[in-house]
């Protein structure tokens, strides 16, 4: 079974008239604020932060949506709309979704360079 892309970068590229400069460099954008989003998110996690989790995962989300990481963009949401219950079943519950994020953005990653070329680690 062929594995779907972890981020389509078609309508981003409609969107920005296949200039594959500005291609690269907002999908470039994208792995470096989410990268950064996700330390965010691993701090959170840690103090328990779930009002901050949901926050950041609202952020990711939109910016997600918009390069075409729809799986990410879900898991996103998943966090924003996380269960209200108790602290310890939140946390566990995140902790769950943010676990699946990482390798996401790894394979967004190596995605965007095979496609753009460079990665968003420069």
């Amino acid at each position: 079974m062929l594995q779907q892309p972890t981020i389509d970068l078609s309508n981003m590229s409609e969107l920005l008239e296949y200039n594959q400069e500005k291609i690269a460099q907002l999908a470039r954008i994208f792995l470096q604020s989410t990268r950064a989003s996700f330390s965010e998110l691993d701090a959170a996690l840690a103090r328990g932060d779930i009002a901050l989790i949901r926050e950041v995962g609202h952020r990711v989300k939109a910016s997600a949506q918009i390069v075409g990481a729809f799986g990410m963009a879900q898991l996103c949401e998943d966090l924003e709309h996380l269960p209200k219950t108790d602290i310890s079943t939140e946390t566990a519950s995140a902790g769950a979704i943010v676990a699946q994020l990482h390798p996401l953005l790894n394979q967004a990653d190596e995605q965007i360079l095979q496609q753009c070329g460079g990665n968003g680690q420069n």
